[in-house]
């Protein structure tokens, strides 16, 4: 048996190893392992699956960067040309594509004196597409 240290970031995903319930931790954590290859599963809310193998006791310490989960966002307007925020942030004018982590935005659209706001959630992997017709009341 080795010890294996195992820590990602963030730190406090949810660590698997070998797919087994009684190898599972909370990152960072140390885990009593047999010598030979295991495969690490990394999960955190928000974030991509990441995937590992390692051999003990060859490697002993790993640190997993889980990638953020992202979705699209495409944002058209009638007529074109309207300013756009996200989160309170400059995000160019219409039609844009955006790619935004998952979660909810605060969108924000601007025409002369128009405005528009609501709130959008971004879902891994969403492809999502809004139009909006400054000519509808």
């Amino acid at each position: 048996m080795a010890t294996f240290s195992l820590h990602t970031e963030p730190e406090g995903a949810t660590a698997v190893v070998d797919e087994q319930e009684e190898t599972t931790c909370q990152t960072p954590c140390d885990l009593r392992l047999p010598a030979g290859r295991h495969t690490l599963t990394a999960t955190a809310p928000g974030f991509n699956v990441a995937r590992r193998i390692v051999r003990l006791p060859d490697e002993n310490d790993l640190t997993i960067k889980l990638d953020q989960s992202m979705g699209v966002l495409l944002l058209t307007s009638t007529p074109s040309g309207s300013d756009v925020s996200v989160d309170g942030k400059p995000a160019g004018q219409t039609p844009v594509t955006l790619r935004l982590t998952t979660g909810t935005h605060q969108l924000s659209l601007a025409r002369g004196e128009q405005r528009h706001e609501e709130s959008i959630v971004i879902d891994t992997d969403q492809f999502v597409s809004r139009n909006l017709d400054w000519h509808l009341p």
